[in-house]
């Protein structure tokens, strides 16, 4: 399936079945902060990266606003570091090729598949994002909205021959050499639901697909989907509810 098919299809769905905080008509605070801790799993599937498909753990934070009960406008800043849990081969005869003219030193190998490299890989993603929501569902206990987010990063890939511990070059699908370090421009669409625990603490649940908008080096490995799950805090009701414990017990 093209990659910018699921993207849209996602844009779609997401009209119909996404997830997100309630803001209740009662409140007297007129704008309301929040603050999100959150975890994201991603599936990152391009076997040369990590050996494997995997799942990757994205940690990041937010800093978002509530205006006009509707719209959520809000900052986040995720950090990832992945590891290949094995060494893996890479046999591809281009690419084993490439390996041999730029790193001689390196260790080659004999496998099932052929001459090659046994190597260990680490991947590191850093990035922000601006983010807005749109609220269509709101009722006491679930919230219903759609996310949507655009940021940009840099992302860290770094190959090592497992013998030689010598690191490799980096090169895309079409065989270009690329720089271990690069920048990304990712774009975000998903289906987001808070359960709302209390008035100020809502559990936070959520699925979507991530594309990469621009393409540099070796980032269009990191398209795929995920899931996310975390906590949101809204500061201003727990330091109100704070203040009155407090007046009270002076009284």
């Amino acid at each position: 399936m093209n990659r910018y098919f699921k993207f849209y299809f996602f844009l779609f769905v997401g009209t119909f079945f996404s997830f997100q905080h309630r803001l209740y008509a009662s409140d007297s605070i007129p704008m309301k902060f929040s603050i999100g801790l959150d975890q994201r799993k991603a599936m990152i599937s391009n076997s040369s990266l990590l050996g494997n498909s995997i799942l990757i753990a994205i940690n990041g934070v937010t800093v978002a606003v509530n205006y006009k009960s509707r719209l959520k406008f809000g900052l986040g800043v995720y950090i990832s570091t992945t590891e290949s849990e094995n060494a893996f081969m890479i046999t591809n005869p281009t690419y084993v090729a490439t390996i041999h003219q730029n790193t001689p030193l390196a260790t080659m190998t004999n496998s099932e598949n052929g001459k090659g490299y046994l190597v260990n890989s680490s991947l590191r993603m850093r990035y922000v994002t601006a983010m807005v929501e749109y609220e269509f569902f709101q009722s006491k206990w679930l919230d219903l909205s759609i996310p949507f987010e655009v940021g940009v990063g840099t992302s860290s890939l770094t190959l090592s021959e497992f013998f030689s511990k010598t690191k490799l070059p980096i090169t895309t699908r079409k065989n270009k050499l690329v720089p271990s370090e690069t920048t990304f421009t990712p774009a975000l669409l998903g289906l987001k639901a808070y359960f709302n625990l209390s008035p100020d603490v809502m559990f936070v649940g959520s699925f979507g697909y991530r594309l990469i908008l621009k393409e540099v080096g070796v980032s269009q490995n990191f398209d795929g989907i995920y899931y996310q799950l975390g906590l949101q805090l809204i500061p201003q009701r727990i330091i109100a509810a704070m203040k009155s414990d407090f007046k009270q017990r002076k009284k």
